[in-house]
């Protein structure tokens, strides 16, 4: 049970509303993860965007992705585990792969949303969905 009052859709008004009825459109239901967000609509719409525009891998580790791909996340993983480490080497390698200032400033940001979103879900008691696992794998 989420340690914060959440909006359901019935509940729901203005840009609220707007983005639940989006999210009934892309996934015929509305996620725990879009009614944790519900106190703040701006940021849901976002982040939402932000989310949107971002996919990677499964396990990006074992799988054929791009080497632009996996220097990408092995940025990701380093800025996640370890963001004191994170020097102008990182950012260099990720350019040598003709990645633009602009590029290299929305992964860190599209990384550093999902560092927050996920704290902010456990920060607020957010319980995974049914078919997530204690890994955050996909269930059958």
């Amino acid at each position: 049970m989420a340690f914060i009052k959440l909006f359901k859709f019935q509940e729901s008004t203005g840009l609220l509303k707007k983005e639940y009825e989006k999210g009934l459109r892309r996934a015929g239901r509305i996620w725990n993860i879009l009614t944790i967000q519900s106190q703040t609509p701006e940021i849901l719409k976002n982040s939402m965007n932000l989310y949107g525009s971002t996919m990677f891998a499964k396990d990006w580790t074992t799988s054929s992705i791009s080497s632009v791909q996996m220097a990408m996340c092995e940025f990701a993983k380093k800025l996640t585990e370890n963001p004191s480490k994170v020097n102008k080497k990182d950012i260099e390698l990720l350019s040598s792969y003709n990645l633009s200032d602009k590029d290299i400033s929305q992964i860190v940001q599209i990384i550093a949303y999902f560092n927050y979103i996920n704290r902010v879900a456990d920060g607020l008691g957010l319980e995974p969905e049914q078919f997530i696992d204690e890994k955050g794998y996909k269930t059958k």
